[in-house]
């Protein structure tokens, strides 16, 4: 059972360092491209689009020993809408961040001046979405 659990754990980690490997990879593509059309075209939305994506899987992977644990118990698929609001909708609102300051509201422009606590936002999103998922045995 130990081996199980350490392959499990090592395949994890394989399957996280990549993702995060890949992500960086495709930003730094994206930056250059970016850089290189001097912000013109759609390279923007691309920009924060992948990243935003790539940060939401970060945050699914962490909670899968979660959905793994409840997959294996019996009963009904429940959401749990109390911790998909308080959790969900703020982390959702600071993911997206800057689509929201692509819409120039002075007032928001404010709030999203420092930009380095979007990416864990996007992963905590990830994470609530996955982990907001149960099992009821309850009928």
């Amino acid at each position: 059972m130990r081996k199980k659990a350490l392959l499990k754990y090592c395949i994890f980690i394989l399957i996280f360092t990549l993702i995060v490997f890949l992500k960086e990879y495709v930003i730094e593509k994206l930056e250059f491209i970016y850089n290189r059309t001097w912000g013109s075209g759609n390279s923007y939305i691309y920009l924060i689009t992948i990243p935003f994506i790539f940060n939401i899987i970060i945050g699914i992977l962490l909670g899968l020993d979660h959905l793994s644990a409840e997959s294996k118990k019996s009963g009904k698929w429940k959401i749990n809408l109390f911790r998909l609001i308080i959790l969900g909708l703020p982390s959702l609102f600071f993911s997206l961040s800057h689509y929201i300051a692509l819409l120039n509201i002075k007032f928001f422009t404010k709030i999203f001046h420092g930009t380095n606590y979007i990416p864990v936002f996007q992963i905590l999103l990830g994470y609530v979405l996955i982990t907001c998922l149960y099992k009821n045995n309850k009928n």
